[in-house]
């Protein structure tokens, strides 16, 4: 049994799938493993038969199937091979095409389960296994009491591979045309029954004609299949088209050619057909495990890799010899050069076959080379971290790939059932957990040191697609906010400078109505005019102060903290900065957030701390602007820290409210950080906005927010008392 690599996890089967097998498929289980008992039986006991009957020399014609004449007993003896020695060549060959059939049989029974598919996958392949060698119709001639009983089963058996072949994966025959070529070939095994034959060349025709329509059949259901379908049945549609293309070009070269025994060409392709009919059974397993019988995987890679490592030995040998004795070399000779070719090129062959073997049931998973260069230059347009998991399912040979992320997000690639064993890996980026890796439903053959180099891309991945989520996340909120300021200004203008205005506009046309006729009517009209100008001009300084409070261009950042903490707040607040940052040019957006994340932090303080006194501090650090707001309270404020898992990076204790969040929002949107501690000692709240600085040419050059004055004389001041400062997202000084 394959050992566990390090660091991967044992695969995980959930409960449910351990449950009781049916009475029915326990039955066919048994009925098929006795089945398969018995086709090994009757192989073995046809062989001697099959070998006689193989090197009968015949003196006149027609010889009977099998039989050699003179002409090829002379062409075997040119290539150092005896009338015996060729017939037990090729049942060498036959014997280990019968093995795969038979062994892969028994490995899908053993895993199967009550699962029909494969039962029946498993059932027609001890049939074709029993049939295909053809050593029975030398036992029915040795033994006449076998003749009807190999008759029987030559027909069972072909009918049950064409119909398994016209109806897979489906289960149901389309086209319903179809069903006419199981009818045409039970009527060809009944008439061969009876006795009722056709004339050799027809008989050849008819079986090539049949043999070639089967195939465009089986290729035009995988063509016309789904996506899911043709999954599976692109094992079974190619091994079967190989086979079935080999089996025509040997009719076409036996029949029409007259390539026969004791030429180097009927040993190629003898070797060739066996070859291709070892492709079957390897694909009718690969089909099923499509289905989830992961379990089987490496004890059919190593059986696909014997058998087709035995046939290539075989094959080898016989095209020396007889390559060696053309050359003039006598048989023994020829014999050893042949051994020793084979002795020096088992090893090779034996790695080079276990590759393929495994690159094509697993994949690329044993180079991490290959499979790292599979995900880089893997094309795609959507989302990298789907493509990614779209690259290592096929090139593991995976059912489905899970990428989940911070946050619960799952990238899905491919979908594997329930049973299926699961294998989950972290997943890292600078030594931080960004997600974790399953992969799903395949045989454990990934060792961590090939997945390693896949395991540092995929976290580099993860990190980007976190990344790209929290600023989508973050557009999306900018969006927002930006909508609702937009309406909010709408609703102002609407509700308080329209009608404003349009009281104006009807109390100077009453005016003008009684200039003449009433000058003291008019006067009073104008006032209530002046009035309602006055009050359109606070109206506009409220919008402004909105949109960025005009005591940042006239005081500067420091400058209208302090005015607003003397002027509005009910606890003693000190402001404190740096030379630097008096002297610092700040951008626009950096000076508002840090002035309506320090009144906000104020505010609360005033508000619900129950606190002294209070502090803010500003200073200016490299590449950002600090500030803290501290005050010796009681606590109890929402805390915030930093949370990877949080689509917007933030982790909340406690119930967040509007100014809270708006802080927040505040300082994510210019890239910073906001961090509230709150403990019975006081709450902190500090907030890091970035700066641009000369070696960041991402941030633009910080601007002087400073509009000039408008030329001309300025309005004059309302009459009456000057509003309040308005309420900042929750808080009101």
């Amino acid at each position: 049994m394959d050992a566990v690599a390090p660091g991967i996890a044992a695969p995980t089967v959930p409960a449910t799938a351990r449950v009781a097998t049916p009475r029915w498929a326990a039955l066919a289980r048994a009925g098929i493993l006795a089945a398969a008992l018995a086709s090994a039986a009757l192989f073995a006991l046809s062989v001697p038969a099959a070998i006689a009957a193989g090197s009968a020399v015949c003196a006149a014609a027609p010889c009977p199937p099998g039989g050699l004449t003179p002409a090829e007993v002379a062409g075997l003896s040119r290539l150092g091979l005896t009338p015996v020695g060729y017939a037990v060549a090729g049942i060498v060959l036959l014997s280990l095409l019968v093995l795969t059939y038979l062994a892969v049989a028994v490995l899908l029974v053993r895993v199967a389960g009550p699962r029909p598919e494969a039962l029946t996958a498993a059932a027609v392949l001890v049939g074709v296994g029993l049939v295909f060698p053809q050593t029975l119709p030398a036992l029915a001639a040795a033994s006449p009491g076998w003749t009807r009983v190999v008759a029987v089963v030559d027909a069972a058996v072909l009918v049950a591979f064409v119909t398994w072949l016209l109806t897979f994966p489906t289960g149901r025959l389309a086209p319903r045309w179809t069903a006419l070529l199981i009818a045409l070939v039970v009527l060809i095994e009944l008439a061969a029954m009876v006795g009722v034959g056709l004339p050799r060349p027809v008989e050849t025709a008819g079986t090539v004609a049949l043999l070639g329509v089967v195939v465009l059949v089986v290729l035009s259901r995988y063509h016309r299949t789904d996506a899911a379908g043709r999954s599976q049945a692109r094992w079974v549609a190619g091994a079967f088209t190989i086979a079935g293309t080999a089996l025509l070009v040997a009719t076409v070269a036996q029949q029409a050619l007259g390539v026969g025994p004791g030429t180097v060409t009927d040993l190629v392709v003898q070797a060739g057909i066996v070859l291709s009919f070892e492709l079957v059974p390897l694909a009718v397993a690969a089909a099923v495990l499509r289905r989830g019988l992961w379990d089987a995987t490496s004890a059919i890679a190593r059986t696909a890799t014997y058998a087709l490592l035995g046939v290539g030995a075989v094959t080898v040998y016989l095209v020396v010899v007889a390559i060696a004795v053309t050359v003039a070399l006598d048989p023994t000779g020829a014999a050893v050069v042949a051994a020793g070719a084979v002795a020096v090129a088992v090893h090779p062959a034996f790695l080079a076959v276990r590759a393929a073997v495994n690159r094509a049931l697993y994949g690329t998973r044993e180079d991490p080379a290959v499979l790292l260069a599979a995900l880089t230059t893997a094309p795609g347009t959507g989302d990298a971290l789907e493509t990614a998991a779209t690259t290592l399912r096929r090139a593991l040979r995976l059912a489905a790939v899970e990428i989940t992320l911070p946050g619960g997000e799952v990238v899905h690639a491919g979908t594997a059932p329930a049973t299926a064993p699961r294998r989950a890996f972290g997943l890292l980026h600078a030594g931080t957990p960004v997600g974790e890796l399953v992969l799903v439903g395949g045989p454990d053959r990934a060792s961590r040191h090939a997945l390693d180099p896949t395991l540092a891309h995929l976290g580099v991945l993860a990190h980007a697609t976190v990344l790209d989520r929290q600023l989508a996340h973050s557009y999306r909120a900018l969006v927002s906010a930006r909508e609702e300021e937009r309406r909010r200004i709408r609703n102002d203008l609407h509700d308080g400078l329209g009608p404003t205005l349009g009281a104006v506009r009807l109390s100077l046309a009453a005016a003008g109505n009684h200039l003449t006729t009433d000058p003291a009517r008019a006067a009073a009209l104008l006032d209530d005019a002046r009035r309602h100008v006055g009050g359109a001009v606070v109206e506009v300084r409220r919008l402004v102060y909105g949109l960025r409070p005009p005591a940042l261009d006239e005081l500067g950042l420091v400058g209208a903290l302090t005015a607003f903490t003397r002027s509005a707040s009910t606890m003693p607040v000190e402001v404190h900065a740096d030379d630097a940052v008096r002297r610092a040019a700040l951008p626009a957006a950096t000076e508002v957030a840090a002035y309506r994340i320090a009144v906000e932090a104020v505010a609360n303080a005033w508000r619900h701390s129950s606190g002294t006194r209070c502090e803010v501090r500003v200073e200016l650090q490299p590449g950002a602007l600090r500030l803290t707001v501290r005050d010796d309270g009681s606590g109890g404020a929402p805390t915030v820290g930093p949370d990877a898992d949080a689509p917007d990076g933030a982790r909340f204790q406690g119930t967040p409210g509007v100014g809270t969040t708006s802080m927040l929002d505040r300082a994510r949107e210019l890239g910073g950080s906001l961090r509230i501690a709150s403990d019975v000692h006081g709450t902190v709240v500090t907030a890091s906005l970035p700066l641009p600085t000369p070696s960041d040419p991402r941030l633009p050059e910080p601007a002087d927010p400073r509009l000039p004055e408008p030329a001309g004389p300025r309005l004059p001041e309302p009459a009456g008392p000057r509003l309040p400062e308005p309420r900042v997202n929750g808080a009101d000084p």
